[in-house]
């Protein structure tokens, strides 16, 4: 996805749209929704938009769609725009919550555009598909290929600050007033639960590529509804602990 500055630009663009319209709508609707299933109501309405910008990018930018595949429909999953509509805008008004999601949306756009750009020019000597470099210059491979993905990441490592989940997990600590043994096992337990659910997505998408699907359901429509699935089995665990 990071290989090209177009690539990333067009992720950026699709995850502000999908973070300042479910962002919108939460905050529309959270006198209505019900404390007790907000998080389903906000993934069904993440998904949704997620459909909507696929559905656009395939009308009117395909060549970029076909760039982007699984990425698109993986913003769903994409702990921000969820985090935002649960920490944001469930509790402010119309106007504070676009602004939310635009200017987060904004700043992982501009981050995904500075890696890309990083990677594109030395890994292939050019920039927006226009050479950079002389004839004479020598593309470092290594840096377009997965590998080299991780070391530019590697840049971005103290960004890690500012994912909601981290900073959700926090609100909910000081919130619940927890002392320091009961902070240390709340923090343990959404890690775990966030790397397990991360496994078991992974796992049933694995699966799902050897399963008959009805053609309705194939590629991005499987994968919403496995998502809203998986979310809505973890409820099951609620109060357990």
């Amino acid at each position: 996805m990071t290989k090209s500055v177009e690539n990333a630009v067009g992720m950026g663009i699709a995850v502000i749209f999908v973070l300042v319209c479910s962002n919108v709508l939460a905050s529309a609707l959270r006198k209505v929704i019900p404390g007790m299933v907000r998080i389903a109501c906000f993934i069904i309405v993440i998904a949704t938009f997620v459909t909507v910008v696929e559905l656009l990018m395939q009308a009117y930018t395909y060549p970029l769609f076909l760039k982007l595949g699984i990425f698109i429909p993986l913003i769903v999953v994409n702990c921000i725009p969820l985090g935002r509509a649960e920490a944001f805008a469930y509790k402010n008004g119309l106007m504070a919550s676009c602004a939310d999601g635009l200017g987060l949306g904004i700043g992982y756009c501009l981050s995904l555009t500075i890696l890309s750009a990083f990677r594109e020019v030395f890994g292939s000597g050019t920039f927006l598909g226009k050479p950079v470099f002389g004839p004479s210059f020598q593309p470092f491979s290594f840096m377009v290929e997965a590998p080299g993905a991780f070391v530019c990441l590697s840049i971005y490592l103290p960004l890690i600050t500012t994912n909601c989940a981290v900073l959700g997990v926090c609100l909910i600590n000081i919130n619940e007033d927890y002392n320091f043994i009961k902070t240390l096992v709340s923090s343990f337990g959404y890690s775990t639960g966030f790397g397990f659910a991360l496994v078991l997505f992974t796992g049933v998408r694995e699966r799902i590529l050897l399963a008959r699907v009805p053609r309705s359901l194939q590629d991005t429509s499987i994968g919403l509804v496995t998502a809203g699935l998986l979310s809505l089995s973890f409820f099951a665990f609620k109060g357990m602990v």
